[in-house]
């Protein structure tokens, strides 16, 4: 009997063992220990298998030295970013805004004074006050709020759906939710396989395809659901991810082209607009 592995996002069994990958952070490999990444034919996303996020999974692999200090290019992707929801929210005069994995908060840090900002993250890496610690899945928050990002931190949770679903409970009416995520129609993952840049094998528990995402969203009640390419996002990305491919000898010569027309990460925006439950006409008796 051929045991199959579930898909961690639509939880289908036709699956199957695509390649087998390193503990590798972007270009940098951490160790040669050997993960077997399956991919989905439901949903067409990619996901790793035998892994359980407890304590010690935490611990062996987010060390200290997975974080870093932003450098130039991140410093940049922070100023594009604020951009854009200065952008989004430009009639509002105040926003209350929740990101999901703030990290260092770097994000949180560039925003206006305009945003009324809070965090959550898997452990403490900043001195802010409005940050919650723990399992987001499981800790408690009593606040809603306009805005909620999740930038490259939904791959790391194990159960996507519930995520999700839970932000939606989070959000003031006609809020709205940003996430950025890898893309597993990305060229860079077709050309590179195990070295592809975004795999991040075993913290990246899942690269989803595009509309899985939008399945997801909708299934869980968003509304008005977009996606646009990042190509600001990893300006390296793909040059890293086909390093040990023939097909860089293309790819590289041309790199300026091939990066602006490759969806390596995708923005997915939506919007939640809870349907008013109309009053339903009484039945009239003969």
């Amino acid at each position: 009997m051929i045991n199959k592995k579930k898909c961690r996002i639509c939880h289908c069994l036709n699956t199957k063992k695509y390649f087998i990958a390193n503990n590798y952070h972007g270009r940098h490999l951490y160790s040669k220990e050997k993960f077997s990444i399956y991919k989905c034919f439901g949903c067409k996303s990619l996901f790793v298998a035998n892994i359980n996020t407890t304590k010690s999974y935490y611990k062996k692999y987010y060390p200290n030295s997975y974080t870093i200090e932003p450098g130039i290019v991140d410093k940049f992707y922070a100023f594009i970013s604020r951009n854009k929801f200065n952008l989004y929210f430009r009639k509002f005069n105040k926003v209350s805004i929740l990101d999901i994995g703030c990290g260092n908060c770097q994000f949180l840090n560039s925003l206006s004074s305009k945003f009324i900002k809070y965090g959550t993250d898997i452990k403490k890496q900043s001195q802010n006050k409005n940050i919650f610690i723990g399992d987001f899945n499981k800790i408690k928050i009593n606040k809603k709020f306009d805005c909620i990002t999740l930038f490259h931190v939904l791959e790391h949770m194990p159960n996507p759906k519930k995520t999700i679903s839970k932000a939606k409970t989070l959000l003031n009416k006609n809020g709205k939710i940003f996430i950025t995520i890898p893309n597993a129609n990305a060229l860079g993952l077709r050309l590179g396989k195990k070295y592809f840049f975004h795999l991040d094998t075993p913290r990246h528990l899942f690269i989803p395809s595009i509309d899985s995402i939008k399945n997801l969203l909708t299934q869980s009640g968003f509304n008005n659901v977009e996606h646009s390419y990042t190509f600001y996002d990893f300006p390296l990305d793909l040059w890293w991810s086909v390093r040990f491919s023939p097909w860089k000898y293309i790819v590289r010569p041309l790199y300026p082209i091939f990066k602006l027309f490759s969806p390596e990460t995708i923005l997915f925006t939506a919007s939640y607009q809870p349907v008013s439950k109309k009053l339903q006409p009484a039945h009239s008796q003969d």
